[in-house]
């Protein structure tokens, strides 16, 4: 903290009160911050990276912190996060077809394009039912030739489909 903050990190606990320890004088606030500290910071003895990175975050800051402060920044670093799970190990002739199902799968369909309605129903057939038989009510031709084969073959069965077969009949006979 003296390499980053200088004389404010050290006028912050300097008592002025000496203290002679091993020859050597000390000042008794800076013995009793460092002494404070390192009990605090015990805490953390099995996390050195959140010590380390919470060292980092002062950085950015131009007072140097507290020990509350201090100990508040330690807390927020997550050095244990989770790690990636590795790269699936998969030989060429497995990624190919595999892309190739991706691209399938997200491609748009073109503009105009009935193979969702000519297909099998999806599993929610409702919206789908719904989708080709307002189409066809429009007039759309090829919705109505899609939904005539859907009531020919008994996938669409509802009063409204052959309704809207009935009414395209009745419009065809009158032009």
């Amino acid at each position: 903290m003296q390499g980053l903050y200088g004389s404010l990190w050290v006028d912050r606990w300097r008592t002025g009160e000496t203290v002679e320890r091993a020859g050597r004088t000390f000042d008794r606030g800076l013995l009793l911050a460092k002494a404070t500290w390192a009990e605090e910071l015990a805490g953390f003895s099995d996390m050195p990276d959140r010590i380390s990175k919470a060292l980092e975050a002062c950085r950015h800051r131009n007072m140097p912190p507290t020990l509350p402060e201090f100990l508040d920044l330690c807390r927020q670093q997550h050095g244990d996060a989770p790690k990636a799970l590795p790269a699936p190990r998969l030989s060429a002739d497995e990624v190919a077809p595999r892309i190739a199902e991706l691209a399938r799968k997200v491609a748009k369909p073109q503009i105009g394009d009935t193979g969702w309605a000519r297909g099998e129903p999806p599993f929610v057939r409702g919206p789908w039912e719904s989708a080709i038989i307002e189409l066809a009510e429009k007039g759309d031709p090829r919705f109505i030739a899609i939904l005539q084969e859907h009531v020919a073959n008994g996938v669409i069965r509802s009063e409204r489909a052959r309704a809207a077969l009935g009414r395209e009949t009745a419009d065809a006979a009158a032009a």
